[in-house]
């Protein structure tokens, strides 16, 4: 993850298709999140078809069981490439279904994540009003738990929307991104 976060995407494909090769056959789920973590830095180079075919055989290849934590990254992953690729209903479904994962083993942080995402999906298909009502969820929750990282992100969600809107609120748009 750190190539990632300093930009290095090259050496993160690489390092995360060397991490599936040296997995035991037995650990199939470090094999699978290496492969999902792996096609996310491939997305991130622009290559969104190609890592978005590579998930997409992942998730319905039957002979794969991930566990929950892993397919509620895959959906995630789906959701947010099929976003950039303006597939908006695509987008939607797999950010309820990650939502639904996150639900399931009880991980609220997660839950609400992909909820401000999913508003993302909205604000980008020009729903304004459901962008808002998921986004202000993450930047409450952001708030309550002192999450600055998480916060941030919540008032980019908000303040691009704001700033999105036909009859736009260029006061609350300033406000969060200036915050």
């Amino acid at each position: 993850h750190a190539y990632m976060a300093v930009g290095k995407i090259p050496n993160a494909i690489e390092h995360y298709a060397a991490a599936q090769t040296i997995c035991p056959e037995t650990d199939q789920e470090g094999k699978a999140l290496a492969f999902i973590y792996q096609q996310k830095s491939i997305y991130a180079t622009g290559k969104n078809a190609e890592a978005f075919a590579a998930l997409k055989a992942l998730l319905d290849d039957p002979s794969r069981s991930l566990s929950q934590r892993s397919l509620g990254l895959l959906y995630q992953t789906l959701a947010n490439i099929s976003r950039s690729q303006a597939d908006f209903h695509s987008a939607e479904k797999y950010f309820q279904q990650s939502i639904a994962v996150a639900k399931e083993v009880g991980d609220t942080a997660m839950v609400l994540e992909r909820t401000g995402e999913l508003g993302r999906v909205y604000r980008s298909s020009g729903v304004y009003q459901k962008a808002l009502e998921l986004q202000k969820q993450l930047y409450s929750f952001a708030l309550s738990r002192g999450d600055k990282a998480t916060l941030a992100a919540a008032c980019g969600y908000l303040g691009f929307t704001y700033y999105s809107k036909s009859s736009c609120d260029y006061d609350k748009a300033v406000m969060y991104l200036a915050s």
